[in-house]
């Protein structure tokens, strides 16, 4: 009796085992889809984040697919870079990839000072509610008809891991000179063409507008005898062009634009008039500023975080290898894939 019995609960396990696509979502959140370290990753946290990510994909994408390649199903598309790979398994090696990354970046929270305010919670529940009021009800039942709170659970952690993002970000010590940042300003009058200009014929006792550097300096010379840009524009519409200021950096060597190549070495309030032959239009560049202060910020500021951002890589990297190992659950990675996008009902 007891053989038959051991008998019976060895098939049994085998069934369970080999019937794991039989798995419901009420069952995700006691179903463990990846361990990291001691941690448990239950499956209604890795499928929230996936079918989330998939609706949003399909509902931008499944339609060009479906034109592209005849499917009625996108997930089960093998790309030509996807190295033998469905979309479906490649989305799946995606969501699972940065929920382990908030765990690890979370692990850091404390040691860095990190924790969440009663703002950030509340700016959560209200992203619970925005989900709740953009998605139909078949995604919340596909992933087991999580409560609010536990939503909230996810969404928190995603948060503090941001927030950990950020305060990694901030520590690195990056090298910014003004030397790089150096902006300049301009703005340009650019001459239409005889084929885009408006057959605007000329008043009587004037003569009538040449599309060519004659036009080009009579708006050169009246822009520079103090008319504002706003007076010539109204003059010559139809027939010039007036363009709001760009802000370049002068140091940019590689930039081959005709504003940086021209506005470079203009100083404070000169013009000049340039023939560009690939469009075949003559331009009036007028320099505001040769040294933008504020312009120049604005840059320091942006390459500072680019380079951060460039730093992070690194840096997260050292944090993974020094975090607990983790392992993938076969019950998540043979999740089946297939395209479930519905729209929430009008006025619901």
């Amino acid at each position: 009796m007891k053989k038959l019995t051991a008998l019976a609960a060895a098939l049994l396990a085998a069934a369970l085992l080999m019937g794991g696509c039989a798995l419901k979502p009420a069952d995700y959140s006691r179903t463990v889809a990846a361990t990291y370290g001691t941690t448990n990753i239950y499956m209604d946290e890795a499928m929230f984040w996936l079918r989330l990510t998939q609706w949003d994909q399909e509902e931008q994408y499944a339609s060009l697919y479906a034109q592209y390649y005849g499917t009625s199903n996108m997930w089960d598309i093998i790309g030509n870079y996807n190295l033998g790979r469905t979309m479906g398994d490649l989305l799946k090696e995606d969501v699972m990839s940065q929920i382990l990354q908030r765990y690890v970046l979370c692990d850091q929270a404390e040691s860095l000072g990190v924790s969440l305010t009663e703002q950030d919670i509340t700016k959560g529940r209200e992203f619970v509610q925005r989900l709740r009021d953009y998605y139909a009800d078949a995604l919340f039942q596909s992933i087991g008809s999580p409560t609010d709170e536990k939503l909230l659970e996810f969404v928190n952690r995603n948060s503090l891991a941001m927030k950990v993002m950020d305060a990694v970000k901030q520590n690195l010590s990056v090298d910014v000179s003004l030397d790089e940042c150096d902006t300049f300003t301009v703005d340009y009058f650019r001459i239409a063409t005889t084929a885009e200009a408006d057959m605007k014929e000329a008043e009587e006792g004037e003569e009538p507008y040449v599309y060519n550097e004659e036009l080009a300096n009579k708006i050169k010379e009246e822009w520079s005898s103090g008319n504002s840009a706003d007076a010539v524009k109204t003059k010559y519409t139809g027939f010039a062009t007036y363009y709001n200021p760009v802000s370049l950096l002068r140091n940019d060597t590689e930039n081959i634009n005709l504003l940086y190549t021209q506005g470079k070495d203009l100083e404070d309030d000169q013009y000049v008039v340039y023939y560009h032959e690939s469009d075949k239009c003559w331009y009036v560049i007028h320099c505001i500023n040769d040294h933008d202060a504020e312009a120049t910020a604005k840059n320091l500021a942006k390459l500072a975080e680019e380079k951060r951002n460039e730093g992070f890589g690194p840096k997260y990297t050292e944090m993974a290898k020094a975090a607990p190992a983790y392992k993938v659950k076969a019950v998540y990675e043979n999740v089946e894939m297939k395209e479930t996008f519905v729209r929430k009902p009008a006025g619901k």
